[in-house]
């Protein structure tokens, strides 16, 4: 099982918010207990404050007032620190420093335009969710294939400007009732991007990279799904799981005329009568003027362990029911994400 507990945080930091969940809606067909349900959701931040180089140290007591100790992100400080100054500054304190609730400590002064915000951008669906914000900095896709048991194509494309933390999240997952013989499946996720590599630096606190990819490919049963949340509520039973981060596994530079090629892969046992999930989970960052390009699609397949994708189908014929290719999609989704409870659960599965 290739569990990093590391890659799983970065998602989990990446949730952990009290702004509001941009450009977002779920879609979700049933037929009797088989289910699909795919995600996709996108954050526009801008963080002006992060101007003054010693931004961090002189708010550094209400930044920990609602993120924790920011010793604890690592790394991550750097994105702390935007997401404080584009959601948390002016929802809980005033002006002048004072906060604006009971138990929060004074911070320094501010004027309007030195605290950022979230941008709102809400999306529709038809058979696949084509989403592109309203300042053109993110573009994504989720197509589910009918041709290919109904697995997703996902399209990533994510650029910034200076001071911004820009990013898209989501997720795709098919639940499947296995009807023959006993067999290992394999579940995978195959990849290719370009990025910008720089690092976002602030004073001598850590650095985050200007950009990255996570991914997390899983095989779970009793996955909950949530209608109102980008990621599923809980993330059941995980079977399997395999995962990637730009940041995490250390990707040097890429262009557009060298891309990084990767794959995601996960195998489980099946018997008759069995449901399962099969989860693609994906963000894409881009910070302070940098990008991610995953637009050439990340792509999914599930095949019997020793058979090719030809014979696994004839077999599929058969053996494995899913449900169909419809979506039936609410307006638009627009929620609060309070503390870290979104991926709490996929955290503590996982940790098994």
């Amino acid at each position: 099982m290739k569990i990093n507990n590391n890659k799983i945080k970065g998602m989990l930091f990446a949730c952990i918010s009290a702004g509001v969940l941009t450009g977002s809606l779920m879609s979700t067909a049933h037929a009797g207990l088989l289910t699909q349900h795919v995600s996709i959701g996108s954050f526009e931040r801008s963080c002006p404050g992060l101007s003054d180089p010693d931004f961090i140290i002189n708010n550094l007591a209400g930044i920990e007032a609602v993120t924790g100790p920011i010793g604890d992100w690592g790394a991550q400080t750097v994105d702390t620190a935007c997401r404080f100054n584009s959601a948390f500054q002016a929802e809980f304190w005033n002006n002048d420093g004072s906060p604006k609730f009971d138990g929060l400590p004074s911070i320094p002064a501010f004027t309007p335009d030195q605290v950022g915000n979230l941008f709102v951008d809400p999306a529709t669906a038809e058979t696949f969710i084509d989403h592109v914000s309203g300042t053109g900095k993110l573009e994504g896709r989720i197509t589910l294939d009918e041709g290919n048991l109904g697995l997703p194509e996902i399209k990533i494309n994510a650029t910034s400007s200076e001071n911004e933390r820009n990013s898209f999240n989501g997720y795709a997952a098919n639940e499947f009732l296995w009807t023959g013989d006993d067999a290992t499946l394999e579940f995978e996720l195959n990849f290719d991007f370009f990025h910008s590599s720089e690092v976002w630096e602030l004073n001598g606190y850590e650095s985050t990279l200007s950009s990255d990819l996570i991914l997390n490919a899983y095989v779970s049963e009793n996955l909950i799904i949530n209608p109102n949340s980008l990621f599923p509520a809980d993330s059941g039973d995980i079977i399997d799981i395999d995962t990637f981060s730009i940041f995490e596994d250390g990707v040097g530079p890429t262009s557009a005329e060298n891309p990084f090629f990767g794959n995601l892969s996960v195998s489980f046992d099946v018997t008759a009568g069995q449901t399962f999930f099969v989860v693609g989970q994906y963000q894409g960052f881009a910070k302070n003027g940098g990008f991610i390009n995953a637009f050439n699609t990340i792509t999914s397949s599930l095949n019997i362990q020793g058979l090719s994708f030809e014979e696994s189908a004839l077999i599929f014929e058969n053996s494995l029911t899913l449900a169909p290719v419809e979506v039936n999609a609410p307006n638009s989704l627009l929620f609060m994400l309070l503390g870290g409870g979104l991926f709490a659960a996929f955290k503590k599965r996982a940790n098994k």
